[in-house]
């Protein structure tokens, strides 16, 4: 029905379907036809009209659109609450509280966007305004507001305001048209008892975000962190796109929202340590692609969170630096370090860290830090280190103090000449002196290296050899050398005759009471009989290894509850082979 001479529509009109009316550009004074219901009826476009009045529309339940610019309307029309966009450009409104309005009635509580520009308004009521949760677009210029509630300014969605053309003396000339300087002035005048923690993190995120690219919520015993703080950052992409670190240690955080790492996609630091995170945000974080320090020490992360963190699809590239110290972990998932090929620095100390490192098969080669120090590893595996050997050439730090090894394994000998610190304090072994073991990593290694034989270290070398050569995954069967023993094979006979087996090449305790290596019980493949002694044994290892759980132990105490642990495994195993034996 646009663009006619139309000065009225009838009031009964038979269209129950409609869905859309465009009745602009006529002459119309009023539209006695919206007092039918039109249940389907959405978009309502009455523009460029004369209209002085509009029925209440409120009936019309599924109206979403409606556009009446250039009328001349002296009143805000009642509206039903699925309204998101409101159209009212070039009208005489003088107030946006239409008449008989209920004091607790939302007026328009799923508006989106609200351009009322050139009307008469010379006020807007906070007590609507606040309402207004997800409105995205206000245009208020040309009217003749003296002032805006601060309600306005607490509205986590509105991205777009125009008040230019009013008479607003206590907002700057040169602000008027900064959308986030508005909205950030009106929270400053918020009273005292209302928006007092916004207003206090909105004024260190302004600072932060002006001094730096870090932002740093340290120290304040957080639980959780702000919503009103997250809903300032996504008002700012801008500012989003410019915070590279994100500090958040030394408060009571059990997770981070997926919604903080989700606003913040350039971050290359992230540090959480010092909290009680107990699962992360996996999805958003596998999107920054940029990270490269990642620091959740002291936590109470468990080997759930990195397993799920191991099987999802993506790769850190850029990943330097990754802490988990002081955890609850047992184990670390080699799926997800497959996914840092250039890790340098893997902090894994003071958790409770058991099970061998055999599966760790290919460490990065860029690895120069790796602590496991202060778990309860009983066997590292001599694979493990040949790893270290073929992959790590440029290792500077191996600490594997205080742990429950029962013996050293001679492949350390084999260790790099650009390793520094080597610690293996604070084990049960007894084969190296501990006057030894305070030597400079060089000496050490030396000193493990001069105990190997000359078929064992030409063994090794090859198996070293075999791990760093690019065939070793397609032709395994061609020579297969492994750190178990030698295998026969056709296409290399020297291979097979120089190969001893390595798994008796350990450093050997000279103590009767820890003679020979302590193998995995696992691996034995030994299955438990149920002897006295052999429950008596298994209670005495879960006891030991309880106690290894108290942090409070003093290091003297703790090394005596280790040693007692790996010789009461070591007491296990042994009984469990002989009953083997014994029963045939």
């Amino acid at each position: 029905l646009q663009e006619n001479q139309l000065g009225n529509i009838p009031s009964r009109v038979d269209m129950p379907m409609l869905r859309d009316l465009h009745c602009g550009r006529n002459q119309l004074t009023e539209l006695l036809v919206l007092k039918q219901n039109f249940p389907n009826l959405t978009n309502l476009d009455a523009s460029n009209n004369v209209l002085t009045i509009l029925p209440d529309l409120q009936h019309l339940t599924s109206l979403t659109t409606i556009q009446l610019d250039f009328n001349k309307l002296t009143q805000f029309p009642k509206m039903p609450s699925t309204v998101v966009r409101v159209v009212l450009n070039e009208n005489k409104i003088t107030a946006l509280q239409p008449s008989k309005m209920e004091t607790d009635e939302i007026l328009l509580p799923n508006v989106a966007v609200l351009l009322i520009r050139n009307n008469c308004l010379t006020e807007l009521e906070g007590f609507m305004v606040e309402k207004w949760t997800k409105l995205k677009t206000l245009d208020l210029y040309g009217n003749s507001i003296k002032t805006l509630p601060y309600q306005l300014g607490f509205l986590s969605e509105l991205s777009t305001l125009h008040i230019e053309g009013n008479q607003l003396r206590s907002i700057g000339s040169s602000n008027l048209s900064n959308t986030p300087a508005v909205l950030q002035l009106l929270r400053r005048r918020a009273p005292e008892t209302v928006g007092e923690n916004v207003r206090k993190v909105s004024t260190i995120l302004s600072e932060v975000l002006v001094k730096s690219t870090t932002f740093t919520l340290e120290n304040k015993k957080l639980e959780e962190l702000p919503k009103e703080l997250l809903e300032e950052l996504q008002r700012n992409p801008v500012v989003c796109n410019r915070i590279k670190h994100l500090k958040l240690t030394n408060n009571r955080l059990l997770t981070i929202h997926e919604d903080w790492i989700a606003t913040l996609p350039r971050l290359i630091s992230i540090h959480l340590d010092n909290n009680q995170i107990q699962k992360l945000p996996v999805d958003p974080l596998i999107k920054i692609k940029n990270l490269e320090e990642l620091r959740l020490f002291r936590n109470h992360l468990q080997d759930s969170a990195l397993q799920q963190l191991g099987c999802s699809n993506f790769l850190w590239k850029n990943l330097n630096i990754l802490d988990v110290s002081l955890n609850r972990l047992t184990k670390f998932p080699k799926e997800l370090l497959s996914k840092l090929p250039n890790l340098r620095v893997l902090n894994l100390s003071s958790n409770k860290i058991a099970a061998d490192l055999e599966d760790w098969n290919s460490p990065p080669s860029s690895l120069e830090v790796l602590d496991l120090s202060d778990n309860q590893i009983v066997e590292i595996g001599q694979r493990f280190i040949l790893s270290l050997v073929a992959h790590c050439l440029e290792l500077k730090t191996l600490l594997l103090g205080n742990n429950c090894l029962p013996s050293i394994p001679l492949e350390i000998g084999l260790l790099p000449a650009s390793l520094n610190c080597l610690d293996l304090r604070g084990n049960p072994q007894r084969a190296v002196r501990y006057s030894v073991l305070e030597r400079s990593a060089s000496e050490q290694v030396k000193f493990i290296q001069n105990r190997m034989s000359p078929d064992h270290l030409a063994s090794a070398k090859l198996v070293v050899q075999e791990m760093s050569s690019p065939r070793n995954s397609t032709d395994k069967g061609n020579a297969s050398i492994s750190c178990d023993g030698p295998t026969s094979s056709t296409g290399n006979s020297t291979t097979s005759s120089v190969a001893p087996n390595i798994e008796d090449e350990k450093i050997k305790p000279t103590c009767g009471g820890q003679e020979g290596a302590l193998e995995d019980t696992q691996k034995a493949q030994i299955p438990p009989e149920e002897s006295p002694l052999v429950q008596e044994l298994q209670q005495s290892v879960d006891a030991f290894t309880k106690q290894l759980q108290d942090r409070s132990l003093s290091s003297a105490k703790r090394f005596a509850v280790k040693k007692q642990l790996a010789m009461s495994r070591s007491k296990l195993i042994r009984e469990r082979r002989r009953l083997k034996q014994e029963n045939g």
